[in-house]
């Protein structure tokens, strides 16, 4: 599809029907077609509103090629050069900062508890100053950040002694520092290279980047405990979601919510699960941190979660309802 450059174009591709009641919604994403996610999710996802909307509502999907950032997919969103986006919510800057709860490190294990979690989250009104201009159709705390080194440390398990690990958000740079390291900021497909030049020691992301990313070919050891995570989320600006007519509100709304985000997030559990795979056959080593060393990691980063709490505005009440709904969650409840 033809990627337009001015909001009265993508404004006019918008508004365009196939029939005098369809309403047709751009949905662009940072994540390229030929992608797992792309094929697995983010299509299935568009086809059935499709298929639910006939003669209603349609979106038409443009995958990442066209989006250079989160960011840029972000602004586009405000400004209707398309309608729906999918985008790492952690990289947007100084805008989603309470929905950064779920990636403070050594809160919880699965995404799947974590998204639930979130969205209860929002619902409670909690976070209505991260979407004050949007509306979350799903929204996901990713899995857990580990430890992924191009050759084992000749280090112990006390701190990470100077270590050069590159991340992509400002909780995992702190995270990174307060463990010892030397935090190098850079964007996931840049991690390849940072290893394979050596320019980094090692990269603190998700497993679920491993196989898409080609991680594997250049990482050799991993110390997996949860050291915090990103958001992501499919959102629509507020103006463009309650300009929909009744029946195209409710062909999105049953396709969106809380266990919708849920069983997306079981999808990416699924995907970090993929990555450990494919490091253990690769013969790659794992490590494990025992109970002792996993209270005196919890203990170094403590101040990374109560500095986040500082600088949140409301940031205690937001860190106590998490915990609370995510207790309910994985209570069952």
């Amino acid at each position: 599809m033809k990627v337009f450059t001015t909001v009265l174009a993508a404004t006019l591709l918008a508004t365009t029907t196939s029939s005098a009641q369809e309403t047709s919604l751009r949905w662009a994403t940072t994540v390229p077609a030929m992608m797992n996610v792309s094929q697995d999710v983010f299509h299935p996802w568009a086809n059935r509103i499709n298929e639910q909307g006939k003669g209603v509502l349609r979106i038409e999907v443009s995958d990442g090629a066209s989006i250079a950032s989160t960011a840029n997919w972000f602004d586009r969103l405000l400004n209707d050069v398309q309608q729906v986006g999918w985008g790492i919510l952690s990289f947007v800057p100084n805008k989603f900062n309470g929905t950064a709860v779920t990636g403070l490190p050594f809160e919880v294990d699965k995404a799947e508890h974590a998204s639930a979690a979130l969205f209860r989250l929002y619902k409670s009104g909690l976070l209505d100053a991260d979407y004050n201009d949007t509306v979350p159709l799903i929204l996901m705390a990713l899995p857990q950040n580990a430890l992924h080194f191009a050759r084992a440390p000749a280090r112990t398990f006390e701190n990470l002694n100077g270590l050069k690990i590159a991340s992509g958000s400002k909780v995992s740079t702190d995270v990174i520092a307060a463990l010892g390291g030397a935090g190098i900021s850079l964007i996931t497909t840049e991690y390849y290279e940072g290893l394979q030049r050596r320019t980094v020691d090692g990269i603190l992301t998700a497993w679920t980047a491993i196989g898409p990313f080609k991680l594997q070919e250049v990482t050799t050891y991993h110390i997996d405990t949860p050291l915090g995570g990103n958001q992501g989320g499919i959102l629509m600006s507020k103006k463009r979601y309650e300009s929909l007519a009744t029946d195209a509100r409710r062909v999105i709304d049953a396709n969106a919510g809380e266990q919708m985000s849920r069983s997306w997030a079981t999808y990416w559990d699924g995907l970090a699960e993929q990555g450990r795979a494919l490091g253990k056959a690769q013969g790659h080593a794992t490590a494990y941190l025992s109970s002792e060393q996993t209270a005196a990691w919890r203990k170094r980063i403590e101040p990374v979660t109560e500095e986040w709490v500082k600088a949140t505005p409301n940031g205690r009440r937001l860190l106590d309802a998490y915990r609370e709904f995510r207790t309910q969650v994985e209570r069952g409840n």
